[in-house]
């Protein structure tokens, strides 16, 4: 995904709608796993002496149930980014944004997914062993 700073002078903008490779993501981790592309939908312009990109990332990754261990796919989306990179910071006229993107997807991924949309069969075991939280309720005895 390279931008060309110098093609964006005069209010022009270079718009891009693409998709990248699942393995762009680099992840090392052995749970999580990229299968999907990355979809890339957006627009880059320079405002006064900064380069601004906008654009909506989606992907899908895959990671095991935090209860049943279960691989399940996680949807990643994230609407409306706005990055701005001063012009003085770039080493030249072409910015290859693939690193920014690849950040924003790797920030998208959750820790812990559980799978069946949230309603894993396997909680119900589990219930028993899990402390139940006593709820404060601070006015309770004013009658």
């Amino acid at each position: 995904m390279q931008i060309f700073t110098e093609q964006l002078r005069d209010d022009r903008r270079q718009k891009f709608d693409t998709q990248l490779p699942p393995d762009f993501l680099d992840l090392h981790e052995n749970e999580v796993k990229s299968q999907s592309p990355v979809i890339v939908k957006g627009e880059a312009y320079v405002l006064d002496d900064l380069l601004m990109l906008q654009f909506d990332i989606s992907t899908e990754i895959e990671m095991p149930c935090s209860i049943c261990n279960a691989t399940t796919k996680v949807p990643l989306q994230n609407k409306n980014i706005l990055i701005s990179i001063p012009l003085s910071e770039l080493p030249s006229s072409i910015y290859d944004a693939t690193g920014v993107v690849r950040e924003e997807i790797v920030m998208l991924i959750p820790q812990f997914v559980e799978c069946k949309k949230g309603a894993c069969p396997e909680r119900k075991t589990l219930n028993p062993y899990l402390k139940q939280e006593k709820k404060n309720f601070p006015f309770a005895d004013l009658g």
